[in-house]
């Protein structure tokens, strides 16, 4: 659903965080991108009601130490996004 206003965005994330997403996204029907456009705008909405948020939010992504990552995602984003 691209239309509708929506921006097309690429996010990175662990592997079994992306496994959590499906989970979900199986548990409830919903796609993917439905599932983690929820939960940002939960945590937004958390965000609002915490001032903190935003620092442990970065302090949490800072310990995971994000490291590699697939090499063709500027060639494959598309895959990547919507599947």
């Amino acid at each position: 659903m691209i239309g509708n206003q929506m921006i097309a965005t690429t996010i990175y994330m662990p592997r079994d965080l992306y496994a959590q997403v499906g989970k979900a996204a199986r548990k409830q029907g919903q796609p993917k991108a439905r599932i983690i456009r929820d939960l940002v705008a939960d945590g937004l909405t958390k965000q609002r009601r915490d001032p903190d948020a935003t620092r442990k939010f970065v302090s949490a992504l800072k310990s995971m130490q994000f490291r590699g990552g697939v090499r063709d995602a500027a060639k494959r984003h598309d895959h990547y996004t919507w599947d």
